[in-house]
């Protein structure tokens, strides 16, 4: 739920720490081409054959590209104007390029 307790907003889904790799439901069946993390990011990205981006966790700052502060637990896809597709990525603590 956040860092601090108290006024962490999150999606409805209760947060769990994973220590070992998980299938993630709304992943299943997608086939993932790169992923993105940082070492202090507490978000992830993960781009598809299919030109989809998905991004999931932390999102104080707006950081998932979603268009909302709420911390995402599970993968989302990420609206692209314009009809065009991510290549790539890099997450940061507090932003995505």
């Amino acid at each position: 739920q956040g860092r601090k307790e108290e006024g962490a907003k999150f999606d409805g889904v209760n947060q769990h720490t994973l220590w070992s790799f998980h299938r993630l439901k709304p992943l299943i069946g997608v086939k993932i081409t790169k992923v993105f993390s940082g070492p202090i990011a507490s978000h992830c990205v993960a781009l598809s054959n299919n030109g989809h981006c998905y991004t999931w966790g932390r999102n104080e700052n707006g950081q998932l590209g979603h268009g909302h502060d709420i911390n995402v637990y599970n993968p989302t896809i990420v609206k692209v104007p314009g009809g065009k597709t991510i290549k790539g990525g890099s997450c940061g603590p507090h932003h995505t390029l």
